[in-house]
């Protein structure tokens, strides 16, 4: 389970806007290697659920005062399902992995207000199916005394099949207004660098070796 925290422009350009949304993510996972689990083709599959929580802020100005809103209950949904294959080394290990992933986001509607140009905003419903492919290169862990490390390296490209961008509406009275997302861009790549250290209390002690001495005759 995951909490997060993010802030996006509101509908209208404003004074000091503030959209923040909470959202927590719960993922289901498997893995299944078609040998083995340490080198082999595999398959993996994963299910995501999050629920978050949508308030923004827009001081108008011009003594229109400030116009909030908020919804609750809005979900985001997905799966994805992946092909890889794990080829270790003795020095390093090269897992790449093809796959897709389908999401569904569903925001509920609101009415802003405090404001004389507060906005009626419609519910928002959108559907997204995304090409995934990527590379992961981790190294074999590197000994520092108890401690041990293994760096690995990932890059991950994705490619939005059916449209990169959003749209939302909001109405003022019978005025209608469209805002499409800033970020429209179908294609995405991702950069990883990580290093998992860890600690191990166990050392090597020489045994002690009992000769029992035979009785001479």
């Amino acid at each position: 389970m995951t909490w997060a925290r993010h802030f996006s422009p509101p509908i209208l350009p404003t004074r000091s806007p503030r959209t923040p949304s909470d959202q927590i993510f719960v993922t289901l996972g498997g893995r299944c290697g078609f040998e083995s689990l340490d080198q082999s083709a595999f398959i993996a599959a994963n299910l995501t659920a999050a629920q978050f929580d949508y308030d923004s802020t827009r001081q108008i100005g011009g003594g229109l005062g400030t116009a909030k809103g908020s919804t609750d209950g809005s979900n985001l949904f997905g799966a994805s399902v992946k092909l890889g294959y794990d080829h270790g080394t003795p020095d390093y290990r090269v897992t790449p992995t093809a796959g897709l992933r389908a999401s569904h986001l569903q925001r509920d509607a609101f009415a802003e207000t405090g404001s004389e140009m507060a906005l009626a905003v419609e519910k928002l419903s959108e559907d997204r199916t995304d090409l995934l492919l990527g590379v992961e290169v981790e190294a074999t862990p590197a000994q520092f005394g108890n401690w041990s490390v293994a760096p690995a390296l990932s890059v991950a490209y994705e490619h939005a099949l059916d449209g990169g961008d959003t749209e939302s509406s909001g109405f003022i009275e019978e005025l209608s207004l469209d805002q499409v997302s800033d970020f429209d861009d179908k294609d995405v790549i991702r950069l990883g660098l990580r290093s998992m250290p860890s600690w191990s209390s166990s050392q090597s002690r020489p045994r002690a070796v009992i000769r029992e001495r035979m009785p001479v005759a």
